[in-house]
């Protein structure tokens, strides 16, 4: 049975409190695929996991945001942080924080950003 809506889930990435990327995840039960965004909403050319399809245009959620502001505040106290977040008919659901997504063991294509994104962490002194 096939739902009208599609649940998209918002994965927003976290470095030292200001989102950078968000990844959204899309035909989850079919054929997975993962688009990356950043905070202007522009298509990224790099995947976390699962392909992305360039053809598959995702709409920017019109609370994008409101859904930053709380993803900042959040993880304001951490190096890094995965805020995921649902956005249903303009109201913002919570969904996990996660530290190490997929266990830190999740390739990257091009493998480059694997070190770009690792460059994005600040430790503290």
């Amino acid at each position: 049975m096939k739902v009208g809506y599609e649940l998209k889930d918002y994965k927003f990435f976290c470095f030292n409190g200001k989102v950078k990327y968000i990844q959204v995840d899309f035909d989850r039960f079919n054929n997975h695929k993962k688009n990356i965004y950043d905070i202007d909403w522009k298509l990224q050319d790099f995947e976390i996991n699962y392909p992305s399809d360039k053809s598959h245009k995702i709409k920017k959620p019109e609370n994008l945001e409101k859904m930053i502001e709380i993803a900042e505040k959040l993880s304001k106290h951490n190096i890094f942080l995965r805020v995921d977040l649902y956005s249903i008919k303009k109201q913002i659901l919570f969904g996990e924080l996660t530290f190490f997504p997929g266990g830190g063991l999740m390739p990257f294509k091009p493998e480059v950003w694997d070190l770009k994104l690792g460059e994005m962490i600040r430790l503290p002194k």
